[in-house]
């Protein structure tokens, strides 16, 4: 056994190199932004059999120093030996990861321009092969097939969206059949209404005055007039004449 042995204050202390002789595989997992979850890697892993010990997101290092920077990059350790091989590139989600272990198996790796197997992209010298329709001749992003089949699944979304508002707009507009009135009907009907309510206007006028004529004159309420205010302030100064005050003044 790799052993190292270290004299501290009178004892010797002993481990083992955990890194020489451990059995775990570290993974760096690629190409995932930081906004996703990390859930997400770790399931995709489970999808090949790895039992996954810890994970972590890396941190830039400056001078030997850890700093608060993430890198982008995921380090999974996971329990090894592995039992099935993992591929390079893989489905996180909607983004494509690239896996980077020790001891990965190459050969059977496809590459990203041509997408098949037994070279690197490097010395490739096939033309791009696109994931979507796996075409030969353009990337993924150049693909034509894939945006003319969600142009017209767009079409015919909006075109199923119009003609459904065209057919309430339709039915809103136009009453229903059995609701619309004859105009000689409405206008018979208005003239019948209109001679009720003049009938009973005349009732009502007559029982008054008939109600009126029978009450007799003593029991009748009398009404007096109302009273004319006099314009006179209520304390006026009384005027004495000039003569009687000299005379006054004289005696």
């Amino acid at each position: 056994m790799n052993k190292r042995e270290r004299y501290q204050g009178g004892i010797t202390a002993s481990w083992k190199n955990d890194k020489e002789n451990s059995t775990d595989v570290k993974k760096r997992v690629k190409d995932v932004p930081l906004s996703a979850d990390d859930g997400q890697v770790l399931r995709a892993l489970k999808e090949y059999n790895c039992s996954i010990l810890k994970h972590f997101r890396e941190r830039l290092r400056f001078e030997n120093k850890i700093t608060d920077c993430q890198t982008g990059d995921r380090i999974v350790i996971c329990d090894g030996p592995l039992t099935m091989a993992i591929p390079k590139s893989i489905p996180v989600g909607k983004y494509r990861a690239t896996i980077l272990y020790r001891c990965q198996q190459n050969d059977n790796i496809k590459y990203n321009k041509c997408m098949e197997v037994g070279h690197k992209t490097r010395d490739c010298q096939n033309e791009w092969k696109c994931r979507s329709c796996e075409e030969s001749g353009h990337r993924q992003n150049e693909c034509i097939i894939d945006l003319s089949s969600n142009h017209d699944h767009e079409q015919e979304s909006s075109s199923v969206h119009d003609e459904a508002e065209e057919n309430e707009d339709s039915e809103a507009t136009q009453p229903p059949v059995d609701t619309i009135p004859n105009t000689a009907t409405l206008t018979t009907c208005i003239e019948s209404e209109l001679q009720q309510s003049q009938s009973i206007l005349t009732e009502l006028v007559t029982s008054n005055s008939k109600l009126h004529n029978d009450i007799p004159q003593a029991a009748r309420p009398r009404i007096k007039p109302a009273r004319r205010e006099n314009n006179k302030p209520v304390h006026t100064p009384i005027k004495i004449p000039k003569q009687k005050l000299r005379s006054t003044t004289n005696h």
